[in-house]
């Protein structure tokens, strides 16, 4: 044997390399993965909330909710638009307000006649 292989340390550098590397790719992955999920899991609650709003202010007595735009990301619901009198305003926000799920509420509702 007249000397190791110059092609040994190039082989070991090169294994190493690929190895750390698949490791960092398998941690960005999986916490891509984790991070997706998580979001997929916020965007389910929060079109539930919207829908829950919705629905209850087809069925509340005296609200005209036919201009009220309702939104939710992470828990806060945001209300926006126009409604009758500042009487169905509060309405909409305490509807909001006391729904399962909802953190804080937004109103930039607009009264359309101040009482």
């Amino acid at each position: 044997m007249k000397g190791k292989s110059p092609l040994l340390p190039i082989a070991l550098t090169v294994a190493v390399f690929a190895a750390v590397n698949t490791a960092a790719c398998s941690t960005t992955v999986g916490h891509d993965l984790h991070k997706t999920a998580n979001d997929t899991a916020h965007a389910s609650k929060d079109t539930y909330i919207t829908s829950k709003i919705k629905a209850q202010y087809l069925t509340a007595k005296g609200l005209d909710s036919d201009n009220v735009h309702v939104t939710t990301d992470r828990g806060v619901v945001t209300l926006r638009g126009t409604v009758p009198s500042e009487t169905q305003e509060h309405q909409a926000v305490e509807i909001a307000r006391k729904t399962d799920g909802v953190k804080s509420v937004e109103n930039y509702l607009q009264a359309a006649t101040k009482q």
